[in-house]
């Protein structure tokens, strides 16, 4: 899913705006939809924010030769880490209600 909207990250006409409202309801749903099936440890939660990270870096084009923080990049983009204490195994609410109750 991620890899095939790299053509949309990539073009500058459509705005970071839209991109990012692309990334929260199409590409982590689906990744937070997979994580309920794991075991989530404090690794498997690096690896989430990781990917979180690369994602916005990647949508920006911000590339790591720019040496630009993890804090600075959430403040352009407005967002908190969004996975961050997931823990799926807890008595959690569905992913939807997960996802209502991030601070976007």
């Amino acid at each position: 899913m991620y890899c095939e909207l790299q053509c949309i990250w990539k073009d500058s006409g459509i705005m970071i705006d839209v991109k990012l409202q692309l990334l929260m309801t199409v590409v982590f749903p689906v990744l937070l939809y997979a994580a309920e099936t794991w075991t989530v440890n404090k690794e498997d939660e690096k690896i989430l924010i990781a990917f979180e990270m690369r994602c916005y870096r990647r949508i920006m084009a911000v590339k790591w030769q720019d040496r630009r923080t993890n804090e600075e990049i959430r403040a352009v983009v407005q967002r908190k880490e969004t996975f961050s204490g997931y823990n799926p195994n807890e008595e959690a609410p569905s992913v939807l209600a997960y996802l209502l109750m991030i601070d976007c």
